[in-house]
């Protein structure tokens, strides 16, 4: 975080730095506000879903606010998140996963924690691991399946998730293979309602019941909302209490129960905004220089679930005249780099100004691709130095 540029606000980034290429810019103090609300409240241990956005600026603020268990899928994360942060916990929670690595999980990284939907990944674990390993000491979540919901973005349930009759009987083989048990589920990305969490957690406790197996954790998975201009949700807190009466009687059944949850975009999406730059302008029909291929894809992918909200700069400030409704392109050749046909934005928008996209910190770098070869990485800092308000308020303080 400190090796970035900072600004006092993105409206002087884009004064002294004039960019061409899109930038993002990192409210360090947004993230940490997003990483306390669960820390401080959520009813167990909050994982960072690191594929939501694996900036290593991101990770530091993160894990200074107060979060050291992060939600890996990938060797790869598994390497980049050990290797930053070297006493980080990781959850190696992808329910598909190489026998390589498994194995550099457990014996380079210290991963004590995976997930399975199907026997043959179980018994991969088993495989990977080797007779070397410990089993009691390693935890295997079985990952449930759920019911979509309209009120959810993202469905995942079809990609992954055991049915019922499957899950009792990994439970079971779990047990017998000597791991600690546990269960795990996911409703969704950005679930606008708190329902999934209680019918899903009514499902993990008649599992358990069933099971006869000593249920040692539950992974409530992801899914909790951002607030995006538009968009209906109830606050945090209200998915907190409904998880947290949810888990009451898991809890009463299972004592040494522990719970965990995997945030990803409800920490990460406000702290960053995406500024790009008006290449071309055609009537209503304007050319960015980011867009499908690179951070802006999930504009396309939800369907208007998880709107684009932009604002308008010159060189000398925002615009604030009437809008209008705009087209808008990406910069590759591609004419599938659309980004929908009904973007409010000021009606004086020209060629080479500047539109801000706030609420993109969730899956926006962390999808860019090189196609066509555009891309862009640059990350800046806006808001004040926090040594700085600290030295002020030290100063007024005497």
């Amino acid at each position: 975080m400190d090796a970035l540029e900072r600004f006092v606000s993105i409206e002087q980034m884009i004064r002294e730095l004039r960019p061409e290429a899109p930038v993002y810019c990192l409210d360090a103090a947004e993230l940490r506000r997003n990483v306390r609300l669960f820390v401080d409240h959520f009813p167990g241990t909050t994982l960072y879903a690191v594929k939501c956005n694996p900036h290593p600026a991101v990770l530091d603020v993160i894990h200074a606010a107060g979060i050291d268990h992060f939600d890996v899928a990938s060797i790869g994360e598994i390497e980049k998140v050990g290797q930053q942060l070297p006493r980080a916990r990781l959850f190696f929670m992808h329910p598909v996963k190489t026998l390589s690595s498994i194995r550099s999980a457990y014996r380079d990284h210290a991963v004590r924690d995976f997930v399975v939907d199907h026997p043959d990944e179980l018994r991969k674990i088993a495989l990977a691991l080797g007779p070397g390993a410990e089993p009691a000491g390693v935890r295997v979540f079985v990952r449930i399946r759920t019911e979509p919901h309209a009120g959810t973005s993202f469905v995942l349930s079809k990609k992954f998730g055991a049915g019922e009759d499957d899950a009792l009987q990994l439970l079971k083989d779990v047990a017998a293979l000597g791991f600690a048990a546990a269960i795990a589920f996911h409703v969704g990305s950005q679930c606008t309602t708190t329902a999934p969490y209680a019918e899903a957690l009514a499902d993990t406790l008649r599992l358990a019941g069933r099971s006869g197996v000593d249920i040692r954790a539950v992974d409530v998975g992801g899914g909790f909302p951002a607030y995006y201009r538009g968009v209906a949700a109830p606050p945090l807190q209200e998915y907190f209490e409904v998880i947290g009466r949810g888990l009451e009687p898991l809890r009463r059944e299972f004592p040494q129960l522990e719970v965990f949850g995997e945030p990803g975009r409800a920490i990460v999406a406000s702290a960053i905004a995406v500024v790009t730059q008006v290449h071309l302008r055609k009537g209503d029909q304007l050319y960015l220089n980011d867009g499908f291929y690179g951070s802006l894809c999930e504009a396309q992918q939800s369907g208007g679930s998880i709107p684009l909200n932009g604002r308008t700069f010159t060189a000398s400030g925002p615009r604030e005249g009437a809008q209008r409704l705009y087209s808008l392109f990406g910069p590759t050749c591609d004419s599938y780099d659309s980004l929908g046909d009904a973007v409010l934005l000021d009606q004086d928008t020209a060629m080479g100004d500047w539109v801000v996209f706030d609420h993109q910190g969730a899956y926006s770098n962390a999808l860019v691709t090189e196609f066509n070869g555009f891309q862009s990485n640059h990350f800046v800092a806006v808001g004040e130095d926090p040594a700085a308000t600290a030295r002020r308020s030290a100063a007024v303080n005497g």
